[in-house]
């Protein structure tokens, strides 16, 4: 028989585990400065309240408008257009860079026109085609934003049918 060999059982190595991350710790304070300089400030301008605060990002406007401000004399960035069913010889004036059309369809003064199934807007001027957005139970449509070139920009709104019946109209308008 062999004796038996006892193993000597050492004590587990003393392994330093914190009970708090010290990133953790770290994001905390952060948030607490902060926090605690906003309200310092806040406690220093008594004349803030929430309810300027509020006020003062009350008059929200899209961030793709350059110029939104129009009304106040600043560069006019966007511009609706309302067209109807005459014809114009003359170009529509303009100072926006890019306009949305919205208007009549006017198909029902063409003959034979079916149901409304595709119509599409075309700057014959920057040879760019944009989107039409139709609602033929209306007899309404109109555009997303076209981009304009300074000068005379024609504007061509095709109209069609499941047939293949077309109906045009062109749009001229005048960029300054």
């Amino acid at each position: 028989m062999t004796p038996h060999r006892f193993h000597r059982i050492e004590a587990p190595k003393a392994v330093r585990r914190y009970r708090t991350n010290p990133i953790e710790v770290a994001i905390l304070a952060g948030v607490v400065l902060i926090f605690g300089r906003s309200a310092w400030e806040f406690s220093q301008n008594p004349t803030v309240t929430w309810n300027s605060a509020i006020q003062q990002f009350a008059v929200r406007e899209p961030a793709s408008v350059v110029g939104a401000r129009a009304a106040q004399g600043a560069i006019i960035g966007v511009q609706t257009l309302d067209v109807d069913c005459t014809a114009k010889d003359t170009p529509t004036e303009v100072q926006a860079s890019k306009i949305r059309v919205r208007g009549e369809l006017c198909l029902s003064q063409t003959e034979g026109f079916g149901v409304l199934t595709q119509a599409t807007v075309r700057n014959l001027t920057t040879q760019v085609t944009g989107n039409v957005f139709a609602d033929a139970a209306h007899g309404k449509f109109a555009t997303d934003y076209i981009t304009l070139v300074p000068g005379t920009n024609e504007l061509q709104f095709e109209f069609s049918d499941p047939v293949g019946k077309r109906v045009q109209k062109n749009v001229r308008v005048l960029k300054n």
